[in-house]
């Protein structure tokens, strides 16, 4: 599946999805408030500055990431 690629899609056969379903659209209106309140959460695996984005996807490639792989960009981790 692609989101940004329509040609790329139509070309291989793959699916494409604009994102814009409504359950996407949905989930962001509510985030905020569930992030203020302490309802929502997500765990970080690792973080990785964005020079060393090779190492973060083959960290996620190997399937045993509990949690989310953060690239962080302008920033000295």
């Amino acid at each position: 599946m692609t989101i940004a690629d329509f040609a790329g899609a139509q070309q291989h056969g793959v699916m494409f999805s604009s994102g814009d379903a409504g359950r996407a659209l949905y989930a962001l209106a509510e985030i905020g408030e569930l992030i203020s309140s302490g309802r929502f959460s997500l765990t970080v695996a690792q973080t990785f500055p964005l020079a060393e984005i090779a190492a973060a996807h083959r960290a996620g490639e190997d399937g045993h990431v509990r949690g989310k792989l953060v690239l962080v960009v302008g920033s000295a981790i």
